[in-house]
């Protein structure tokens, strides 16, 4: 198949590391696949990490300030390039700016007589789970209706919605990433580590993500000040919480962590770009949950072999059995959760084991990459294409 992957830029987020890793995976499968991105610029770091066989091409030649403006651009662009983009069996849609694009594209698509010979229109939505504007939610819920094929990571109350409304057909496709073959020994990770004053004999608590508002990282100050508080004075002397990540709500959370009198205990690292080689330096991970779905960050900390627990953004939702990484929305059973595993060693190791065994066995980028080859040619199929 030839396929187009649609994503505003290549930057270290998860969305952008799914494309990364599906894209990948097609051109070791055989297929054909171009990455659009809307324009050129130094954060789009990972286009180092894409299979050389992979053609990137920008839809703008230079930055475009205004939205209204972006976008006005883009219809222009998709008009004037609609033969070439006809050509593709799929146009996969990622984020906003690519939920726009399909939906010009798909309307452009329907107005013509003979559809049969025209791509078909996919998304992934990889909001899932996160605290978007009304506005957003109301678009992906209208765009949605106007996609040959759409794929959602979870359960939340926006994918039911969706699922239940849409015409196209819905898959549920999970995050998986790349394995690497290589580990990293403590000393290797700890000189990745920027300047924080950390000691060798800390228990060290990793947590890696945007800190934005939709990705509700207050969440995880609240479970980390209950924990410093149910630790006994000497375990709290050997503890520190490694931050990774960056973004608008970085200085609120400092400032919340100073008033609470706890910004001693943390260690923030900025935009990491090494995240396994951090996250193999730390004994426990604490991730964000959607139901029994994690991210791409508990995916790679599982995967070097580091115990991970969550924070559920579903506040109805209750752990069970079969959930491969435990979570909870209440601050304090995770507390409670984070300080038996700081006292027990060997449930960590046991707790290690089991999930990286897990993951490996169903969510690496192959498992995903072979997920969407399935869905793409249910959808050729049923298009009868």
């Amino acid at each position: 198949m030839k396929i187009a992957q649609f994503i505003p830029f290549l930057t270290r987020g998860g969305a952008e590391k799914v494309v990364v890793n599906l894209s990948n995976q097609l051109i070791s499968k055989g297929h054909e696949v171009t990455i659009y991105l809307c324009y050129p610029q130094k954060n789009n770091l990972l286009l180092s990490e894409l299979h050389e066989k992979i053609n990137v091409s920008y839809i703008y030649e230079n930055k475009i300030g205004s939205s209204l403006l972006l976008y006005l651009k883009l219809f222009i662009w998709i008009r004037l390039n609609a033969k070439k983009l006809f050509a593709y069996d799929v146009i996969h849609c990622h984020l906003t700016f690519g939920s726009i694009l399909g939906s010009i594209l798909w309307l452009i698509i329907q107005s013509k007589v003979k559809k049969t010979r025209f791509p078909a229109v996919v998304e992934t939505n990889h909001s899932v789970g996160t605290n978007i504007k009304s506005w957003q939610k109301m678009l992906f819920s209208i765009t949605s209706k106007m996609r040959d094929g759409y794929v959602l990571m979870a359960q939340d109350k926006l994918a039911k919605k969706i699922n239940r409304h849409s015409s196209p057909l819905i898959s549920f496709i999970p995050n998986g990433i790349e394995i690497e073959v290589r580990s990293y020994s403590s000393i290797e990770s700890s000189l990745k580590l920027p300047n924080q004053n950390l000691e060798k004999n800390e228990f060290k608590i990793c947590t890696i993500g945007r800190m934005v508002n939709e990705r509700d990282p207050f969440s995880l100050v609240g479970v980390f000040c209950e924990l410093i508080q149910k630790l006994s004075p000497s375990e709290r002397e050997s503890i520190k919480i490694v931050w990774g990540g960056d973004g608008d709500a970085k200085k609120d959370i400092i400032k919340k962590l100073v008033e609470l009198d706890i910004i001693d205990y943390f260690a923030f690292l900025g935009e990491v770009h090494n995240a396994r080689e951090v996250m193999s330096n730390s004994d426990l991970y604490v991730t964000m949950n959607v139901g029994n779905i994690t991210g791409v960050s508990g995916l790679e900390a599982a995967s070097v072999g580091v115990p991970v627990v969550a924070v559920q953004m579903l506040s109805d939702y209750i752990a069970t059995d079969d959930d491969w990484i435990w979570s909870s929305s209440n601050v304090d059973d995770i507390a409670l959760k984070i300080v038996g595993y700081i006292r027990n060693s060997a449930e960590r190791r046991h707790l290690a084991e089991k999930q990286k065994s897990f993951m490996l066995e169903n969510l690496t980028a192959e498992q995903m990459a072979n997920r969407y080859i399935n869905f793409y040619e249910e959808i050729q199929r049923k298009r009868g294409g």
